[in-house]
């Protein structure tokens, strides 16, 4: 792939994509060129305290200018990593919508209005179903969540065996080597608004193109490292899909919210603004398992197993606190109430 395939005019780059927050949007069409989406600063963590900072477009939120840019040309185009970024984000949207036109099969089919219900009791509205929908969501927001700038010194503490490192293809060294052009103010504007070093900014630019280059076999290594975790004989994956009415989930600035647990990891997401999902790996060997025998361990490995939960304004409140927790300075909703968190008119001496 030529390095000239990533030439495009955008400069207003976003890390949470639009696609994304329209699925949160409070605007009647979420399809508009204006839609909006209500905005929240924080204000405390415990307990959790958020103040409302209006409505915001959402063409203009969530994104910095030239945040992925490498470098600019004579003619004010850009070779940027919006073309690695778009691969996922085209797709995001269709298959949020096909797992959620299936959340509302097997509601229907279970006839349950509120509580839990497990989803291979549900006759014919199988998790398999949607499992591959899921599967995209999951790796679209651990792309959310590598390519946020909040999180740099996380990711590159987290990915540290892979720093400095690039793909054996002229395409990705040439990306490689010309950030070494990138504009020096462009730079320090960046790195100043997001507390991180030239070092550091350049380490996180070249792991974004490792991971998302499509190298000649039409796969990048974050569809391969995702794919890893379902199929690991190590873990075992529970899937809790989480569906409201008239309620509404927070999405963070943060993208995605991720917490490690002694026995796994749990991943967090915002699919829409009536659903979220959380997905936790946990380990065959861990705690959690350490009673029962090796003949159901066997029978464990890499299993798949799913809930879904409908209307449960316990779950929610308790995603939106850890929504409020986990995000660098603001929380975005499609309603002006949040359930969980409480919503303060931040004073002059606060």
């Amino acid at each position: 792939m030529s390095i000239n395939k990533f030439l495009n005019l955008t400069k207003n780059q976003h890390f949470v994509s639009q696609a994304e927050q329209r699925m949160n949007s409070c605007s009647a069409n979420p399809d508009s060129n204006k839609v909006k989406i209500y905005r929240f600063n924080i204000e405390g963590v415990s307990p959790p305290r958020i103040s409302p900072d209006g409505k915001v477009a959402i063409c203009r939120n969530l994104s910095f200018h030239d945040l992925f840019t490498i470098l600019r040309t004579p003619e004010k185009e850009r070779i940027n990593l919006e073309g690695l970024f778009g691969r996922y984000e085209g797709e995001f949207s269709m298959r949020a919508t096909n797992l959620l036109g299936w959340v509302g099969k097997a509601r229907s089919a279970s006839g349950i209005i509120s509580g839990k219900i497990e989803l291979n009791g549900i006759e014919g509205c199988n998790l398999s179903e949607v499992l591959d929908d899921i599967k995209f969501i999951y790796k679209y927001k651990i792309l959310v969540g590598i390519r946020n700038p909040f999180k740099i010194k996380d990711t590159l503490r987290d990915f540290a065996f892979a720093l400095n490192r690039s793909l054996a293809e002229a395409g990705a060294l040439e990306l490689y080597t010309a950030l070494e052009a990138k504009n020096k103010a462009e730079e320090t504007r960046i790195c100043s608004t997001y507390g991180v070093s030239p070092k550091e900014y350049r380490e996180w630019i070249r792991l974004l193109i490792l991971f998302l280059y499509v190298g000649e076999d039409k796969s990048a290594i974050l569809d391969g490292f995702i794919d890893e975790f379902f199929k690991a004989k190590e873990f075992t994956t529970n899937i809790l899909i989480c569906a409201f009415d008239g309620e509404y989930a927070l999405l963070p600035d943060t993208g995605v919210v991720k917490d490690e647990f002694s026995d796994g990891l749990a991943t967090y997401m915002n699919v829409s603004k009536h659903c979220i999902v959380a997905l936790k790996h946990t380990k065959i060997d861990g705690r959690f398992l350490d009673q029962i025998c090796e003949e159901n361990k066997h029978k464990l490995a890499g299993s798949v197993f799913g809930s879904l939960f409908v209307n449960d304004k316990k779950v929610l409140a308790g995603y939106n606190k850890i929504c409020v927790k986990a995000a660098a300075k603001q929380v975005f909703s499609g309603a002006p109430e949040i359930a969980g968190v409480e919503v303060i008119e931040k004073s002059a001496g606060f």
